[in-house]
């Protein structure tokens, strides 16, 4: 079974519920599913940790998906979602090792290069110095133009108007009828 397909099951799983149903009962019933059967990834334990989420209990789903990481050790969406709920729940150094992880498993990983970008941007400044690279070699795997618009932000962000041009101009070369490049180039220029 696909993981788009476990992914999407579990979402119509939670649509199909009961309305009466809290969504704070429905995540009790699924974490004590999850304790008595802790077999990870499957669409009803994606939905305990996107309940658990939205409930701001990010240990709960942190332990779901360290368990699906176990069983898919080379599965890199589960990793880059780790990242995820790591950064929310202010852990950056373990949200780091997830995107890291994500990225290597995965080297065309597109949302895992971004989100570490991004992570560094806003909580380690100081390291900042790492985006470049870190998307340089992600557009080097896979020349995506998703990377190359985090690149060009980059740039905009840092003042290098001449790179973030060119950033720019390869996402159009990638994507020649968005309109919003264009004129992100001429405010640019």
């Amino acid at each position: 079974m696909g993981l788009a397909v476990l992914i999407i099951g579990g979402a119509l799983f939670a649509s199909r519920q009961n309305p009466d149903t809290s969504q704070a009962q429905q995540r009790q019933r699924l974490l004590r599913q999850f304790r008595r059967t802790p077999t990870p990834f499957v669409s009803e334990y994606m939905t305990l940790v996107d309940l658990s989420r939205k409930a701001g209990d990010f240990a709960i789903a942190i332990e779901v998906l360290k368990s699906a990481a176990a069983e898919q050790p080379k599965n890199a969406f589960i990793f880059e979602l780790l990242g995820d709920v790591y950064q929310e729940a202010s852990r950056f150094p373990a949200a780091e090792a997830a995107y890291r992880r994500a990225i290597v498993d995965d080297a065309g990983a597109v949302l895992a290069y971004t989100k570490f970008a991004d992570l560094l941007w806003e909580h380690v400044r100081e390291r900042a110095g790492e985006i470049e690279p870190l998307l340089a070699t992600g557009i080097k795997v896979t020349a995506h133009p998703n990377l190359y618009k985090r690149l060009a932000r980059y740039f905009t962000d840092i003042g290098d108007r001449r790179r973030a041009v060119e950033a720019w101009e390869a996402v159009l070369r990638l994507e020649p009828e968005t309109e919003a490049v264009k004129e992100e180039i001429q405010r640019l220029k």
